[in-house]
């Protein structure tokens, strides 16, 4: 921004905003690419609660804001699930002996600990059996009543 631009009121940033054709576009993308209307509301130095109300305002503006906030969801799983590939995929940590450091080998373990888990990898499976009478369900119920 040029510094020596006239300042623009609250009133004239937001209508400049949100008379944008694309404005509703450009909030989805934003929000669906890991960003927040807070990232926006302070970018564009407009109030937060006057842009999730054009967004809530419409039905189809607050669908498509939904569908952002699921969007990014999935952005910040397959971000994650990068750092973690690269974390694990990491070969310049070797040093010139071809050894790496405990600390290194610890980060990778817990990388590959974490990535299997997201992908359900590992599973603990807990078995319990019992078994009940019919007679023990009703007698105990009774008893159940009586007190």
């Amino acid at each position: 921004m040029d510094d020596n631009a006239p300042k623009l009121s609250l009133y004239e940033r937001e209508s400049e905003f949100f008379q944008d054709p694309d404005c509703m576009k450009k909030i989805y993308r934003h929000v669906a690419s890991g960003g927040s209307v807070i990232d926006l509301s302070n970018l564009f130095n407009i109030r937060f609660c006057d842009i999730m109300h054009f967004i809530r305002s419409n039905p189809d503006n607050s669908k498509l804001y939904d569908k952002a906030l699921s969007d990014r969801k999935e952005w910040a799983v397959e971000r994650a699930l990068k750092e973690l590939h690269d974390i694990v995929d990491i070969k310049s940590d070797i040093t010139p002996e071809g050894e790496q450091t405990k600390a290194q080998v610890r980060d990778r373990l817990k990388a590959v600990e974490l990535l299997g888990k997201t992908q359900a990898l590992f599973t603990d499976r807990v078995e319990k059996t019992t078994t009940i009478k019919l007679e023990d369900l009703v007698l105990g119920s009774y008893q159940d009543e009586e007190k």
